[in-house]
């Protein structure tokens, strides 16, 4: 009984979430692909300028044009701490992965087609499977996230583990770009 009351507050967090966070801009998204690839710290998305004002306009007075890669980082950051705590929980990742990779970009949406002919008890069959398949890319993605960043294992991705695993990600990018050598 208590797995399926969980599993119902989580649907409806995500189903908030996900209402709240509709795409509204013309900034980046990432592009789903597996779960298990930690592209949580994209340059592309972290350091969006345009993405980061968007959101910071009523709060501060941005001028991103003149701002480091390192300020845009920050911002992006505090930008997903709605709690003001420093530190990014597995609902806060996800408001930040939901607005970055919507829903219909993981899973796309039911077709007038895929639903013709079909009962209601059918239909709601068919959007239930979409969400949870919704639901298992994006708590997969989370986890990945924790995994690989959450160094001290508490929960949370402090700024500091966040900066860190950037620049990680970032040395990782670099190395995969890096000319390969011939091997005779």
């Amino acid at each position: 009984m208590c797995g399926v009351v969980w599993d119902t507050i989580v649907a409806l967090v995500l189903t908030c979430v996900l209402l709240t966070t509709a795409d509204s801009g013309s900034h980046h998204h990432i592009h789903p692909g597996n779960a298990n690839e930690n592209r949580f710290h994209d340059s592309a998305v972290v350091q969006d300028a345009e993405h980061i004002k968007e959101h910071l306009k009523d709060e501060i007075n941005v001028d991103e044009k003149n701002m480091t890669a390192e300020e845009l980082e920050f911002h992006y950051f505090k930008l997903h701490d709605t709690d003001n705590n420093t530190k990014l929980d597995g609902l806060e990742i996800l408001q930040a992965l939901a607005h970055m990779m919507p829903a219909d970009d993981v899973v796309p949406p039911l077709k007038p087609e895929d639903t013709a002919g079909k009962t209601t008890e059918e239909i709601k069959k068919m959007e239930d499977e979409r969400r949870d398949k919704v639901l298992d890319y994006y708590t997969g993605f989370i986890d990945r996230v924790m995994e690989d960043d959450d160094y001290d294992n508490d929960g949370y991705l402090t700024y500091i583990e966040y900066v860190l695993a950037r620049r990680r990600d970032e040395q990782r990018y670099k190395q995969n770009q890096a000319p390969k050598k011939d091997e005779h």
